[in-house]
This record gives C-alpha cells, structure tokens and sequence, in this order.
C-alpha cells in the first residue's frame, strides 16, 4: 500500500508538528498514478487527445465505481 501525506505547508515545518499519514486505498493510489501518467504523456505529445481522453474516462469510471461501492459512513446520531 501506498502512504499519502495529508499534512500541507513547507517541509521543513515546526520540530513539534508531527506529520500525520493516512494509509490510501490501492484503487484509489492506482487511479491518480494512471491519471498522472496520461497528463504527463499528453502534456509531452506522446499520446494522441482521444487516446488520453479514453484512459482518463476509464481512470475516472474506476474511481466511480469503487466510490459508489464503498460502505456508507456511519451516521452521527
């Protein structure tokens, strides 16, 4: 698993500010690598604009679909 660092502002940050660390989801981490990767190739042209749309829409469609089978949050009643 990947960590991500939820903690904003500049590393070299209070000595007693502790960073805190939120472990991701693996889709999650997968699809913003994958989105990542097709703004760089396009960014660069080595990937026509309907191939690039293609993999964005079907990084998004993961996100969607593992979002909309995620457990609902427990209510604060």
């Amino acid at each position: 698993m990947t960590w991500l660092n939820l903690r904003s502002g500049s590393r070299r940050a209070k000595p007693e500010r502790v960073q805190r660390f939120e472990r991701a989801d693996r889709v999650v981490v997968e699809v913003f690598s994958d989105l990542h990767k097709v703004r760089h190739l396009k960014n660069n042209s080595l990937l026509s604009l309907d191939a690039a749309q293609r993999l964005e829409r079907k990084a998004w469609g993961r996100l969607i679909d593992y979002l909309i089978k995620l457990p609902p949050l427990p209510s604060n009643e």
